[in-house]
């Protein structure tokens, strides 16, 4: 039976990119729904560590969302985490799905087809009181981009207590941070005050090889579009982003020797 009923996006602004791409998978979910519902036991998807919010290994906003969404279609899913340049192997080798982004695959652009899952805006954050300086920490290579483009000296970290400690230690006056963890350093951090920038946004795809998608990619991909339309409906869709907007220790940032910052 089809769902004709119109889902509020409580907490989105309407007319935004977000909602735009919600709207437009919750439409394909539909017309799928209406015309043939696909089946499947379980689902592989291919990716790397990311977005990496801890240190404690594969987690994310990401994950937890797909995760979620499959399973409220009855089906399993299992992600198998791998470096980027093995994910695409793998990817294409199982003729497969990988959660990445379109971005990172510009050595594959003319065989790659993708469905836009998320898109991410981030933000520069620095700390209050400190003067401007030239040098930006950066974690992955639009990180890089942006701090050149900007006529910023990037200084590259593997991890975001590495990014922490960098500017704790004045050695970057600023970072990337995504709508997310920008949350968590703040309230992992709440005698520190902190200014905020717009950065840049991008997407977050399901990637998949050749342009013309299996009978396998395009079933996998229409369970996850009604996925994600049932979360909508329930509330679990920002239920789970809500759930990590919390403190966080990998953004613990030492007070002793902040005394001269302003401070709430």
């Amino acid at each position: 039976m089809c769902n004709d009923g119109v889902v509020e996006f409580i907490g989105l602004k309407q007319g935004s990119r977000s909602v735009k791409i919600i709207q437009a998978l919750l439409l394909v979910a539909a017309l799928t729904g209406c015309v043939h519902q696909p089946s499947m036991k379980e689902v592989t998807i291919y990716t790397f560590i990311y977005p990496p919010y801890t240190d404690e290994g594969p987690s994310g906003l990401f994950i937890d969302l797909i995760s979620a969404a499959y399973e409220s279609q009855n089906v399993r899913v299992n992600f198998e985490f791998d470096t980027l340049s093995n994910s695409v192997k793998k990817a294409k080798a199982m003729n497969g799905i990988m959660l990445a982004s379109r971005r990172y695959q510009t050595e594959y652009a003319q065989e790659i087809g993708f469905e836009e899952f998320y898109d991410v805006n981030t933000y520069i954050i620095s700390i209050q009181g400190r003067p401007k300086a030239s040098k930006m920490g950066a974690f992955s290579g639009d990180e890089v981009a942006f701090a050149k483009k900007n006529g910023l000296i990037p200084i590259k970290y593997e991890k975001p207590s590495d990014g922490m400690k960098l500017l704790y230690e004045d050695k970057v006056s600023s970072l990337i941070c995504t709508d997310i963890s920008c949350d968590q350093i703040k309230l992992t951090n709440p005698d520190v005050q902190f200014t905020m920038e717009p950065g840049y946004s991008f997407p977050v795809d399901l990637v998949y090889f050749g342009k013309d998608p299996s009978t396998k990619v395009k079933t996998s991909i229409a369970i996850l579009q009604s996925g994600i339309k049932t979360l909508l409906e329930s509330g679990k869709y920002l239920e789970i982003q809500n759930s990590f907007k919390v403190s966080n220790s990998v953004y613990q940032i030492p007070l002793e020797g902040l005394t001269h910052l302003k401070i709430n």
